[in-house]
């Protein structure tokens, strides 16, 4: 069952065509794991989409490049776009509790698998972070989550604000914060065809007297009233515009208060733009092994990605290649295992 939304609502960049052509699937498991292709119970095989910023699934190009193999595909969506609770104040889930709803729902979904798997996890734009604590969380394993093997991919991560402005922006209330993103991803869904909408947005943001007499909560509501006055699709705007804001505060946010997940032993990243601005952000610092390499279709929109075949062909092969070279790695510790008992009798 497919949520429907009016294509004639706000319309007005790549960012909203993109919306439309990855529907919000009212029937995932858990309200996240979307099943894009069903392996056996056997399989070793499984690989997971962790979502971006918008919360809408992806991944299905993938499907033809695993085609020949018995391999378990799947996608996850954010929750809150089926269940707007998760959008209440008491409900929102921060960067590490949605990785961990997300592990524990994605544990329970493969629990019944009858041999042990290599969970593949890639991270798109706003997902890597999602997907770097994911892995985190699995290569430890926990009493509620069971261990197993990751190989993560990061696929053109957000670099986010310079260093000072971010550390600036790390030092607001979380609300604050949350109202900084709200902002500035309202350009985003605006069409000039509803350009009342963007006037009266302005003239809120212009009034510096307003901006600071009144809370975070007053202005909130203001843009919110605005919204549901003059865009011809106010709820689809509000929850669009809440998720990427829920998403990009908790990331930033707590990526300058020192709660991300750290010690990965390796990952590899698929940059669309120059390496130097990635490394930049410091993503190395957590992941002491990533390796960062240029897609084969470069320079490209950020959102295009698996738009190019030489893209999903290069993905699906390093992953291929990583799974079997931790299968053999795997095989020979078994064996030295096995040898050393055979020597200890």
């Amino acid at each position: 069952m497919i949520h429907e939304i009016s294509k004639d609502s706000l319309l007005s960049n790549n960012l909203l065509e993109d919306l439309y052509s990855a529907p919000v699937m009212m029937d995932a498991i858990d309200g996240i794991i979307v099943e894009l292709c069903k392996g056996s119970s056997n399989t070793s095989m499984v690989v997971v989409c962790v979502h971006g910023g918008v919360g809408l699934i992806y991944g299905t190009q993938l499907i033809q490049q695993f085609s020949h193999l018995d391999a378990t595909i799947l996608a996850l969506q954010a929750p809150e776009l089926t269940n707007s609770q998760f959008l209440s104040t008491t409900q929102q889930l921060s960067l590490q509790s949605r990785a961990n709803f997300y592990a524990g729902s994605l544990d329970k979904y493969l629990g019944k698998k009858r041999v042990p798997y290599t969970l593949n996890l890639v991270g798109y734009s706003s997902g890597a972070k999602i997907a770097q604590e994911m892995a985190t969380i699995f290569e430890s394993g926990s009493e509620v989550i069971r261990k197993c093997n990751t190989i993560l991919t990061i696929l053109d991560p957000p670099t986010f604000l310079r260093d000072s402005t971010e550390k600036q922006f790390a030092k607001l209330h979380p609300e604050e914060a949350f109202l900084c993103e709200f902002i500035s991803c309202l350009p985003d869904f605006h069409h000039p065809k509803y350009g009342l909408l963007g006037i009266h947005i302005l003239q809120v943001l212009e009034d510096e007297e307003y901006l600071m007499t009144k809370t975070v909560e007053d202005i909130f509501m203001c843009l919110q009233s605005i919204i549901i006055r003059y865009s011809p699709s106010p709820e689809f705007l509000l929850q669009m515009c809440s998720i990427m804001s829920l998403h990009g505060m908790y990331e930033s946010y707590d990526s300058w208060t020192d709660t991300v997940a750290s010690n990965l032993s390796s990952a590899k990243m698929f940059a669309l733009k120059d390496p130097s601005v990635v490394l930049d952000r410091g993503w190395s610092n957590g992941i002491e092994g990533l390796i960062i390499v240029k897609a084969p279709a470069y320079n490209i929109d950020h959102l295009s990605f698996f738009d190019y075949e030489e893209n999903v062909i290069a993905l699906s092969d390093h992953m291929k290649n990583e799974s079997q070279k931790l299968s053999l790695k795997l095989i020979s510790q078994d064996r030295k295992i096995d040898q050393l008992k055979e020597e200890s009798l």
